[in-house]
């Protein structure tokens, strides 16, 4: 393998460990929202009971915006995994991993 092929492959591998690193803070960054979400949805309820009966519908849009928001989070956090997970194996069968 020539030198310039050679540099050209680690600065591949070098752009792909980068890339997993963003793909793995960004699941984490979702675990967070998911977390908040999750905090904001369990809360209405003791917001529902302080509130007058036009004010519960916006607390009750919050609550189910709030689930939907974390469900989204969750699913796109696992999705992040799993395909991390599969890049990170490439990697490594075209033996680039670090």
């Amino acid at each position: 393998m020539s030198q310039r092929s050679t540099h050209t492959a680690v600065n591949a591998v070098a752009v792909a460990d980068e890339a997993l690193e963003l793909l793995e803070s960004t699941r984490e960054q979702l675990d967070t929202l998911a977390s908040l979400l999750r905090a904001i949805y369990r809360a209405t309820p003791g917001v529902l009971a302080t509130l007058s009966s036009p004010s519960r519908s916006g607390a009750l849009d919050t609550q189910y915006l709030a689930g939907l928001g974390e469900q989204a989070a969750v699913d796109w956090s696992e999705y992040l995994e799993q395909q991390t997970e599969q890049l990170k194996s490439q990697l490594d069968a075209a033996g680039g991993a670090q």
